[in-house]
């Protein structure tokens, strides 16, 4: 009778009261009330081998983070295997405690007349990029105690019951800072596991609103506009990684397309890359039970192979002429198709 009555509650307040999103932001912020980081002797706590996943925003990164973050040795900056769907970001849960030049995601974003923080797909634009990047030339070491501290914060908070415990995080600014995090956690032995998607796709989706600020943006520019900026976008940290990944020695890329074919094939690729014992609960199940306070439950069970699919009729033949221009030769070069014949047999 209990366990009913508890559903009962549970079910009935993420319905009408949105508790269920309320209790979302607070475990992403809870830790602002978490006095104790002031006390913690940091210097015991060792990072090892941390993982991150960088791209753009659309690109499948957090169904990845999720997969990664059901393993019972990972953690993240809101929880462990027990909470793997809270907010997995650096780059705005812990925004306050970080260097700016880590961040810049609200708090202390660069000033812009159009591209108003927080931004998802416009801090690679050419007006934004050279605010946003960094490389091993912007170390200090302020900085690098600043971000050492915090990922061994959440070590400490969501890993003390864990053996070997290992950080995992998604801040996709990190995109355009490989150079400056390897330089700081160089000695940890970091990894960085690039998810791309479909750019042709990735553009137009977040171009028509997929992307929050594209969405906001929707009131001042038009769409061929804002997809004209989703492609600045998308160059800049395309090129960036390209330079970057050959200046880290445990670099790989996946596909999000292949992924949510195969999720278990791919899962297990990344778990050997990052040397962390395969688990057959990390991939998404139709019987898996979601955590209380998750904020997107769609992106899990079930995977949709054809997701891209409901974009494609945004690729008309100007604007794939457009795309085909910009970007064609960096697009073939992921193995995408770049001619019109293409999108419109998908």
């Amino acid at each position: 009778m209990l366990v009913e009555i508890k559903t009962f509650l549970k079910e009935f307040f993420e319905k009408d009261f949105k508790m269920n999103y309320l209790y979302y932001i607070w475990k992403r912020n809870n830790w602002r009330l978490d006095f104790r980081r002031h006390l913690i002797k940091y210097d015991k706590i060792e990072i090892n081998s941390p993982i991150f996943l960088i791209g753009n925003q659309g690109s499948g990164l957090t169904l990845v983070s999720r997969m990664l973050r059901r393993h019972e040795s990972v953690v993240n900056v809101t929880g462990n295997h027990k909470y793997w769907v809270g907010g997995d970001e650096m780059q705005s849960v812990y925004e306050p405690i970080l260097d700016p030049k880590l961040c810049g995601y609200f708090l202390n974003a660069p000033k812009h007349s159009l591209f108003t923080p927080p931004r998802s797909w416009s801090y690679a634009t050419e007006d934004l990029i050279d605010e946003y990047r960094a490389t091993e030339n912007d170390f200090t070491e302020e900085l690098s105690v600043k971000l050492r501290k915090a990922i061994k914060y959440a070590l400490w908070r969501h890993g003390r019951k864990i053996k070997d415990p290992r950080f995992i995080d998604k801040s996709q600014y990190f995109s355009l800072k490989i150079p400056l995090i390897y330089e700081i956690l160089k000695d940890t032995n970091p990894y960085f596991i690039w998810i791309s998607r479909n750019p042709y796709i990735s553009i137009v989706r977040a171009a028509s609103g997929a992307a929050a600020d594209m969405e906001r943006y929707a009131s001042k520019i038009d769409f061929d506009e804002r997809v004209n900026y989703c492609t600045q976008h998308w160059k800049n940290v395309y090129l960036t990684i390209k330079k970057d990944k050959e200046l880290v020695p445990n670099f790989a890329h996946f596909m999000f397309e292949d992924i949510v074919k195969d999720p278990k094939q791919y899962i297990k690729e990344i778990c050997n890359f990052v040397n962390l014992p395969y688990q057959d609960n990390l991939t998404p199940q139709k019987n898996d039970t979601i955590p209380f306070g998750v904020r997107n439950k769609t992106k899990w069970y079930p995977l949709r192979p054809d997701v891209n699919m409901q974009y494609t009729k945004l690729l008309t033949e100007s604007r794939i002429e457009f795309l085909k221009e910009e970007i064609g030769s960096y697009v073939s070069e992921l193995g995408y198709p770049t001619d019109y014949k293409s999108y419109k047999h998908e």
